[in-house]
């Protein structure tokens, strides 16, 4: 926001960087991306879509699950 640009542009951005830093990585332990933000996003995505898009909801979690351990 502070540089002009849609919220999304940032959301896109550490999409791309976690999965960079995902299989860039040096370690086998290591943790990328934006942990705390996005339990923010999922938590306003929650609210916004209501509890019918729960599955939905845990299927992402599950995705980026299965490529932080990849």
């Amino acid at each position: 926001m502070a540089a002009g640009a849609p919220p999304i542009s940032g959301l896109i951005s550490s999409i791309v960087a976690g999965l960079l830093a995902t299989f860039l990585r040096g370690s086998q332990v290591a943790i990328n991306g934006p942990g705390n933000a996005l339990i923010v996003i999922i938590a306003s995505a929650y609210g916004l879509l209501g509890p019918d898009s729960f599955p939905h909801i845990l299927g992402a979690v599950a995705v980026s699950g299965a490529v932080q351990v990849a």
